[in-house]
Formats: C-alpha cells, structure tokens, sequence
C-alpha cells in the first residue's frame, strides 16, 4: 500500500521554502507522496518543480490542475519542464474541469 498527503497551503515570501519543508518531512517520515492543489495559492506545477527539484525520492502530484485556463498544449510543455526537474518518474499529474468559483 502507498500513502500520501495534501500539502498545506503555503504563503508569502517562504512559501516555496515552506513547500520544500514539507516535501522533506514527508519523505523522511516515509510517505510515498505529497498531492498539491491548484486553488487560489500558489500554482501547483511551478512549486512542485521548484520545491520538489530540492527534495528527491517522493513522488508529487496535482490535485488537481484546471483544463479550462490553459491550452493542452502549454500545460504538456509545463507538465513536461516540471517532471524534468523534479527527476524521472516522479511527477503525477492531474487535471481536472475544477469547479466554477475557481474558474
């Protein structure tokens, strides 16, 4: 069996610093991965790859990304620059139509 968590919502200046630091809890405590949500905070792929290029092992997913806002063609490209940064293997994503107050 494989368990993960729903990272927090981090903010301000530290939030990818934040970010990072529960990817690494997660990792040492032995978790098989963190899920990020893509609300309102941060955006989801950008912090993974950020974050996530810092801590190795775990695997990272969205939770999940909006198919309205973006042309599938730059979230491929996204998706693509994210995964390799955060290494092979390791990144999940997950897109969604979202729910009407986000969109």
């Amino acid at each position: 069996m494989r368990i993960g968590i729903m990272a927090a919502e981090t903010g301000g200046d530290q939030a990818l610093v934040k970010l990072a630091d529960q990817l690494r809890r997660a990792a040492d405590d032995g978790l098989a991965s963190v899920w990020m949500s893509h609300v309102f905070g941060l955006e989801a792929l950008t912090s993974l790859a950020v974050a996530g290029s810092q801590v190795p092992g775990i695997e990272l997913g969205t939770a999940v990304v909006p198919t309205y806002p973006r042309h599938p063609a730059v979230l491929a490209q996204q998706a693509l620059t994210a995964a390799l940064a955060v290494g092979p293997g390791r990144l999940v994503l997950g897109i969604g139509l979202s729910h009407k107050i986000v969109i």
